[in-house]
């Protein structure tokens, strides 16, 4: 299957996010003129506190929503599989770090704003900007 081909990039960076991850665990204080510190966040973007469950039931059907959004891509070769593959490898990360530690390990920091990000979060980004750019008429119509 010729959609298979995007899926190497999004793995390496998976691992890359689960490595850089599993440093910042280990690494006692900030590095980098602080830019590079261990934040443990216990909410969703931004920091925004939900509820355990609410949090549960809308994580997981996000990443129902997405991994049949990859699968459709990759059956119909429109839009490309990449951004969806994108999203879900970061989402798939942070997943992981939320049913292993109780939050999302985020690593990369603005002191200036107070910002704390991580590689997966990036890539779901990135695979949203890709999406929207790339395709929007296509992103449209699929959401009507």
């Amino acid at each position: 299957m010729r959609a298979l081909r995007a899926l190497p990039f999004p793995l390496a960076l998976f691992a890359l996010d689960r490595l850089l991850k599993a440093i910042a665990l280990v690494t006692p204080r900030p590095v980098a003129g602080g830019v590079f510190v261990l934040h443990r966040n216990p909410g969703i973007a931004f920091s925004l506190v939900l509820p355990d469950a609410v949090m549960a039931i809308g994580l997981a059907a996000a990443l129902v929503v997405v991994g049949v959004a990859s699968v459709r891509a990759m059956q119909r070769e429109a839009p490309r599989p990449a951004p969806f593959f994108l999203i879900l490898a970061g989402a798939l990360s942070n997943v992981c770090d939320r049913v292993r530690y109780g939050a999302v390990i985020d690593y990369f920091a603005a002191p200036r704003v107070g910002f704390y990000f991580n590689l997966a979060d990036l890539m779901i980004l990135a695979g949203i900007l890709l999406l929207l750019f790339r395709h929007p008429s296509q992103f449209l119509k699929d959401a009507r």
